[in-house]
């Protein structure tokens, strides 16, 4: 963001500060330092040999750093997406040698049964070679990444790649950890709050600031609302991250900053939903902070402990004045609907027109109703491998982080992006779900011979439930170890979680997770009701 009052100058280069309607408004810091380098070099008669290579850097730099694909960026980038499969820059050709990114034939509509040159796609730099780079920013030296892009030598070049390739690995491990202990202490403290909060605060020590904006990221992605993520600078400099080790002492709202000194720094990133401008957030709240900064979509900022809990309390007044019920986990926006059998490698092949998508330019999302799960199965860290079938036709799908929700009921409708899986040599078009409900849902009605209890185990958490009279409906409920009850009056499609009835909030049950848990506690029940029969 701008500031308000701008600081005297001869020259202010940024592009926010230009026509909303000018192609040049979305350049990010790669892309300034692109046009400053190409125009200096034009005035000076050095541009030759220059234009090839700095495009490659401003192409990698420009989705990596999540900026707009429209205007001047969609046009270069697209550029040098088709240069940087035979780039001249030997830390280029090294990081995608220890990638393993391939460059693929893309015709353009006007050339198909020609032999159109190799391309990457934007999903190749900001899941596999931006995230290389990123890391050594986030977690270690700099200056290998400077030696990897500004080296003439392939030895000393791939050489940092692997560092990179190293480092890596050492983030997303680093990310993994902090993002459980994030959601431990998140299911411990906030999820019954998160609905009136409508923002999630988490504060913790010991975790690495250099990684914790990815968490916020997966937090937002999983609950839905605006998350503020943070961590004491003394404690993440060292870029350790464990669970702290009276956990006990973190349980009470407001109380985190009491296992610091009042000289305590807590320092954090943030991520917003659509409706909502972190950078507002922000403004709101600067008398209570340090240093912040930011856009619509992320920030960064740092603030004494001792305000912890005021900021917590200032955010959730926030969130409130901007954020309806409706905002939290809003509703995908799909661009049209196919049936299964008109899904194919050749209509892959076409959207890849609409290429290079990313920021502000989204591929293309479909949607297919009251397909069936014919098989499912957990893979990797958290996701989902599937099969899906319309009773004729069956595709492969892939739903990254939906570990919680295995298993998906065995009728869905699913909104979903096309993608392409090559296996031993063959290569075929499956589905990336982002987005999936019950089909056809219909009330949840039961009406059981008489009112009977049973105990059931569920994603490794034991449950008792049971069906009880109420008014002139049965109720079935259902109570965690923890003491919390979900309970649910035959014929509605919502029901009631909490502790009691006072502090209870509603909750939709064809949510997966609440979906599967009433199948589960029903399944122990008509057992039990069997074995009773029998």
């Amino acid at each position: 963001m701008s500031p308000p009052q701008l600081p005297p100058a001869n020259a202010i280069l940024n592009p926010k500060l230009i026509a909303e309607s000018s192609p040049y408004r979305g350049v990010a810091g790669v892309g300034v330092a692109y046009i400053l380098a190409i125009s200096l070099a034009q005035q000076l008669g050095k541009i030759k040999g220059l234009v090839k290579p700095l495009l490659e850097l401003f192409t990698l730099g420009t989705i990596a750093d999540l900026a707009p694909l429209t205007g001047v960026n969609r046009r270069w980038v697209k550029r040098g997406l088709q240069q940087l499969p035979h780039s001249q820059i030997p830390g280029v050709q090294a990081l995608i040698q220890v990638s393993g990114v391939k460059g693929k034939q893309v015709a353009s509509p006007g050339e198909l049964g020609a032999n159109p040159p190799q391309t990457l796609k934007p999903d190749d730099i900001g899941f596999r070679l931006g995230p290389r780079i990123n890391a050594i920013g986030r977690i270690a030296d700099p200056q290998i990444v400077i030696e990897l892009l500004t080296t003439d030598d392939p030895g000393i070049a791939l050489t940092r790649a692997m560092q990179c390739e190293q480092i890596n690995q050492t983030r997303q491990q680093l990310c993994e950890q902090i993002e459980t202990e994030a959601i431990l202490i998140v299911e411990k403290l906030y999820a019954s709050s998160l609905h009136q909060d409508r923002v999630l605060v988490v504060v913790q020590p010991n975790w690495h600031h250099g990684v914790i904006g990815i968490v916020a990221s997966r937090l937002l992605e999983r609950y839905g609302v605006p998350v503020f993520i943070g961590t004491y600078e003394a404690e993440s400099s060292g870029g350790g991250s464990s669970v702290p080790e009276t956990f006990q002492e973190t349980e009470n709202l407001g109380d985190d900053a009491s296992l610091r000194d009042d000289e305590a720094q807590i320092r954090g990133s943030a991520r917003g939903i659509p409706e909502f401008h972190v950078f507002a957030a922000l403004e709101a709240c600067k008398d209570l902070l340090g240093k912040f900064g930011g856009h619509k979509a992320a920030g960064g900022f740092s603030f004494p402990a001792t305000n912890l809990a005021q900021l917590r309390s200032r955010l959730v007044t926030f969130a409130n004045q901007c954020l309806q019920s409706e905002h939290l986990k809003p509703l995908l926006k799909v661009d049209a609907q196919l049936k299964i059998d008109q899904i194919n490698l050749s209509l892959y092949e076409q959207t890849l027109a609409l290429n290079p998508c990313g920021i502000e330019n989204p591929s293309p999302v479909f949607w297919t109703a009251n397909v069936r799960v014919i098989e499912q199965k957990p893979i990797g860290k958290g996701h989902i491998k599937l099969t899906v079938s319309d009773g004729t036709n069956k595709l492969t799908a892939i739903a990254w982080r939906w570990g919680d929700y295995f298993p998906l009921p065995p009728s869905i409708d699913i909104a979903y992006k096309l993608r392409e899986n090559t296996w031993n040599g063959n290569t075929n078009v499956e589905l990336e779900l982002i987005g999936a409900r019950l089909a056809n849902p219909s009330q949840l009605c039961f009406s059981p011979l008489a009112p009977h209890s049973a105990k059931f185990d569920y994603k490794q958490r034991h449950y008792t439930c049971g069906f009880f009279p109420t008014n002139s409906l049965l109720e079935l409920r259902i109570k965690n170890d923890l003491g919390k009850v979900l309970a649910i009056q035959s014929g509605q499609n919502t029901g009631l979680l909490g502790t009691n009835r006072e502090n209870a909030i509603t909750v939709d049950l064809f949510q997966p997770k609440f979906y599967n848990l009433v199948q589960a506690a029903l399944k122990a029940l008509e057992i039990i009701d069997k074995n009773a029969s029998s």
